[in-house]
């Protein structure tokens, strides 16, 4: 699988665990970290140098000079600790996989909050990449990673939540540094179900992307340990069904689990894997029985009330399902997902004014922007559209989360749209494009509101004038993306030369090189394709996105497939969590007429990053494996997500397919939500 940019999300240990922090208003006009007020010791000298090199060092960034970005915030650093300033730096660090520099940002940082657990998470990251890079330095760099593993381990509320929190690692930096690091845990906790369970994890990982069967074994005997030690910890409850999974043994998962519960009928680890099982095979009436035994020995336990309203839910007994969501909301139970449900099946029995009140106390998290979607909806039904929009400008406006407001922009921009008020949509989302953006949303909206009213407008000039609008940081995000939406309206030649365009003014023109080379499909020049991309690899040989680019695009043309699959293999060493890479290994895979392998791949690749393209792929795979059945299931389930994408209308035409008739506005309970 393709993608435009070649690395514009942040995704060190620290944002894993506590949510992407971007400074993108920092710049000097600007910036008001705490330095300005609260350290009054700094001299006029000092603040103006403090400045100076934020900006350079967002104007760096914005170039897509890491390096130079990276030493500039450090050097603000050294002037003033600020957390805002060593997050950036943190987040550079990682990117130039930089140990030294994520070791002494993560210091500034503690230097001035010296508990701050995002500081120590990525200080411990440092160190591990320390340990990797450094041989003569080993030995301490493992030593300083335990030690604030350990402080982490005592100051997490407990022990689910210590392992929910360290076993990020694993999927952001599984290397023998990882392994190393938890190996000693055990030396220092070996009657811990935790300690077991974190190296179980790294094992289990490390088996999806070798082929080394130690891998698999090692997870099997750490699992086994950490259930022997509390077969009630959740993790190795967990760990233990994806281990059986993985070694294609998925028959013998319910009876473990049922084997469990009979030991001990209060194991609400085991209840709750076991409902989930039969959730997500859509066993609803299973799922359900399980939940009342659960409920049996351990009453208001809030997990298995909410299996019970989520099966509820996937009979479509919406009322049995809506009482089960407003008794959740007097529990200690996720807030914001109760009160969606609650308004989700409020709506669906006909309570609206409940499904409203449910809808508004949704105050944030990932289903604000659902529920406000939904809440919007129902006020313009009941003819009070100036309302909602009112209420949207209010969020927009006063809210002190930046995520909120460009969710909120973005939300009454597309209400205007389907309100078949486009001008109004363009007028308020440019009001909005400024350095204080800290994605891209609300420029891409206002392009795409902007397309449908002026479609032959000059897309050269507009997509230079939104640069100079935006921070420096996002200007390389914006042109590699405008030009993806461009070619995807019909408009690739245009695409193609603003990306010239850059390329020719540009000291860094490394990205507008890649994602002028991925629009050559959009033209059909899968030589130059090819050539452009080789070009980029010889110049970055361990890029991975390059490697998996260039793999994908020898797959997707049939040749090359030993070289191939080695390309895409090594991108997977880096990015093991990236659903991109196991999508191209999974078409790597069929193309090399390894059907059964590359179904289970595009399998799991469509769980890490679903997209219609990963999914064309699986269906594709599916139909050719004789299971066609499968596949028109499938589509039908996420038809209203793709019913507009390129790769899956190719899949219908090419082999037949209908496009599916669909409930609208079904969404599951026990999935991710999404806006």
């Amino acid at each position: 699988m393709l993608r435009i940019s070649v690395v514009f999300t942040c995704f060190l240990f620290l944002t894993a665990l506590s949510g992407c922090q971007s400074a993108a208003n920092k710049t000097a006009g600007n910036y008001s970290a705490s330095s300005g007020q609260a350290r009054p010791d700094l001299t006029a000298r000092q603040r103006s140098e403090l400045y100076q090199a934020i900006l350079a060092a967002e104007i760096a960034e914005g170039n897509n000079n890491n390096e130079v970005a990276l030493t500039q915030y450090l050097y603000a650093l050294s002037i003033l600790p600020d957390p805002e300033i060593a997050a950036d730096a943190i987040v550079l660090a990682q990117q130039t996989q930089d140990p030294a520099a994520l070791i002494q940002a993560s210091n500034a940082w503690l230097e001035a909050d010296p508990k701050n657990l995002k500081a120590i998470e990525a200080n411990i990251l440092g160190q591990l990449m320390q340990f990797d890079q450094a041989n003569d330095l080993r030995a301490a760099s493992l030593e300083n990673a335990l030690e604030k593993v350990n402080w982490l381990i005592k100051s997490y509320p407990d022990d689910q939540i210590a392992y929910r929190e360290l076993s990020a690692l694993n999927r952001l930096y599984l290397q023998s540094s990882t392994l190393s690091l938890w190996q000693t845990l055990i030396q220092q906790e070996r009657d811990r179900a935790l300690s077991w369970s974190l190296i179980a994890d790294a094992y289990l990982r490390a088996s999806r992307v070798s082929d080394d069967n130690n891998f698999l074994n090692n997870a099997e005997q750490a699992v086994d340990v950490a259930l022997r030690l509390d077969d009630t910890f959740a993790p190795a409850v967990r760990l233990k069904v994806n281990w059986l999974t993985l070694s294609n043994q998925t028959n013998r998962i319910a009876p473990f689990l049922e084997t469990l519960i009979l030991a001990n009928d209060k194991n609400s680890a085991a209840y709750e894997a076991l409902a989930q099982l039969y959730y997500r095979q859509k066993d609803y009436a299973r799922a359900l029985k399980l939940a009342d035994r659960w409920l049996e020995t351990t009453p208001n336990q809030a997990e298995a009330l909410y299996i019970k309203a989520a099966s509820h839910y996937g009979l479509r007994d919406f009322d049995s399902a809506h009482s089960l969501f407003v008794e959740l909301l007097d529990t200690d139970y996720t807030a914001d997902l109760a009160l969606f449900y609650c308004g989700d099946t409020g709506e669906r029995v006909g309570k609206i004014n409940q499904a409203m009140a449910c809808y508004r106390n949704v105050e944030m998290g990932n289903y604000w922007y659902l529920s406000q979607q939904r809440l919007s909806y129902l006020l313009i039904s009941q003819d009070q559209t100036e309302q909602a929009l009112e209420r949207l400008d209010n969020f927009a406006l006063n809210s002190l989360s930046p995520e909120q407001v460009e969710q909120a922009v973005s939300l009454k921009s597309d209400l205007l749209v389907e309100l078949d008020r486009q001008l109004e949509a363009v007028d308020w989302l440019a009001k909005f494009i400024d350095e204080n953006r800290q994605t891209i949303q609300v420029p891409v909206k206002h392009f795409r509101a902007l397309f449908q009213v002026s479609p032959d407008n000059d897309w050269m000039e507009y997509a230079v004038s939104i640069e100079q609008r935006l921070s420096p940081k996002l200007r390389s995000d914006w042109l590699t993306r405008i030009a993806s939406e461009l070619a995807e309206k019909g408009k690739v030649e245009v695409a193609i030369e603003l990306l010239n365009q850059k390329i020719n003014t540009s000291d860094s023109n490394f990205d507008y090189r890649y994602s002028r080379a991925l629009l050559r499909d959009y033209t059909k020049q899968y030589d130059l394709m090819e050539q452009e991309l080789r070009q980029l690899l010889k110049e970055d040989d361990d890029n991975p996105h390059i490697q998996n680019a260039l793999g994908y695009t020898l797959a997707d043309q049939n040749k090359n497939l030993e070289e191939a699959l080695a390309l895409v293999k090594q991108a997977q060493t880096k990015l093991p969590s990236s659903g991109a890479v196991m999508d191209s290994l999974g078409w790597v895979n069929y193309r090399m007429g390894n059907i059964e392998k590359a179904e289970a791949i595009l399998k799991t690749a469509l769980q890490l990053d679903f997209s219609g393209e990963v999914l064309a792929h699986y269906l594709e795979v599916l139909i050719q494996n004789k299971k066609r059945q499968q596949a028109e299931e499938l589509l039908a389930e996420y038809w209203l997500r793709v019913d507009s994408n390129r790769f899956v209308l190719a899949l219908l035409e090419k082999f037949k397919m209908a496009k599916p008739s669909v409930e609208a506005n079904i969404v599951d309970p026990l999935a991710e939500p999404s806006s």
